[in-house]
Order: structure tokens, then C-alpha cells, then sequence
């Protein structure tokens, strides 16, 4: 009869420490369905848990979410806009086009005109002065002349520069709309 006792005791110790043993893992990891409002929710992943934090994080998710599309929707409208007027930017740049060829033409014009003026003033000035029987009254005229050729010559390029008006000015190029980052899975 002890030995039955011994048994009986055995099996009741057992069955207690594994019963209180499953009891508190299983209350500190509520269900799907009790997060979701308990068996009426008839989830068919009753069985997976869902720790309370990874709640909130799959609520913010849910949340992000519907701002993502949101954004998304106005990002899309943007890409059109800005499709439109990428259009528009590109039939201003065809019709300035020729007019900055004109402008940038008449600038190398005017250059190479100084450019010109400076360097027969420049090798005049420079045969005089490595001429070995000039004298240095014939030295000093060379120099003159030369200063008073370079003062017209930049006076000359500036009254045309001046002549010609600014250039051209180029249309903004618009801004590329960017996309909104999808929020992360928790």
C-alpha cells in the first residue's frame, strides 16, 4: 500500500509542477484572438501569439501605411505635374536656343575683335622696343601709342558688350518631385 501511495504522491507532484509550471508562460503571451477581441474574431490563427508591443508596432505600421498611400497618391500627381512642365521647360529651352547662340556669337565677336586690336598694338609696340637703334624718344611714342590703343581697345569692347544687352535668361528647370519612403515591417 506505500508503494501505491509513493505513486499516487509522485503522479500528483508531477502533475502539479507541470500545471503550475504551463500557467504563467501561457498568461504572459496573450493569443491573437484575445488581442483581437477573443474567440468572436474567429481568426484562424488562434494559435500564434502576439506579444502587446508587437501590437502597437503593427498598429503604427497600419498607420504609416495609410499615410504611405496617401503621400503616394500625391506623389503621383506631382510626377504628372512635373511631367508637364519638363514639357514646357523643354519647348522654352528650343525657343531661347537660338537666341543664346546669337548673344554668345556676338560675345566671341567682340573678344576676338579686342583680341585682334591688343596684338597689332602689341607687336608694334614690341618692334620698336627690341629695335636696337630706336631712339628713346621713338621708344617712349611706341609706349603711348600703345596705352592710348589699349585704353580704345577696352573702351571699344565694353561700349559693344554694353551694346549688346544681357544675355538671354535661361527657364528654371523644375524640380523632380521625390518619393516617399515605405514605412519598415515591424
Amino acid at each position: 500500500m506505500k508503494a501505491t501511495n509513493a505513486k499516487q504522491v509522485i503522479v500528483l507532484l508531477t502533475a502539479l509542477t507541470l500545471g503550475f509550471v504551463g500557467a504563467p508562460a501561457q498568461a504572459a503571451e496573450p493569443t491573437v484572438t484575445e488581442a483581437a477581441g477573443g474567440a468572436a474574431a474567429g481568426n484562424s490563427s488562434s494559435s500564434s501569439t502576439v506579444a502587446p508591443r508587437d501590437a502597437a508596432a503593427i498598429a503604427a505600421f497600419r498607420a504609416s501605411m495609410v499615410d504611405f498611400r496617401a503621400a503616394m497618391v500625391t506623389y503621383r500627381s506631382s510626377m504628372e505635374n512635373f511631367k508637364v512642365q519638363i514639357e514646357a521647360y523643354k519647348l522654352a529651352m528650343e525657343e531661347i536656343k537660338p537666341a543664346l547662340v546669337a548673344y554668345n556669337t556676338a560675345r566671341k565677336t567682340i573678344g576676338q575683335t579686342f583680341a585682334a586690336s591688343m596684338t597689332v598694338s602689341a607687336t608694334a609696340y614690341k618692334a620698336v622696343q627690341q629695335n636696337p637703334s630706336a631712339s628713346p624718344e621713338a621708344k617712349l611714342a611706341a609706349k603711348t601709342t600703345f596705352e592710348a590703343a589699349k585704353t580704345a581697345a577696352v573702351t571699344a569692347r565694353q561700349a559693344a558688350i554694353t551694346a549688346l544687352g544681357a544675355a538671354p535668361v535661361k527657364p528654371a528647370k523644375p524640380e523632380k518631385p521625390t518619393m516617399p519612403v515605405r514605412p519598415v515591417r515591424p
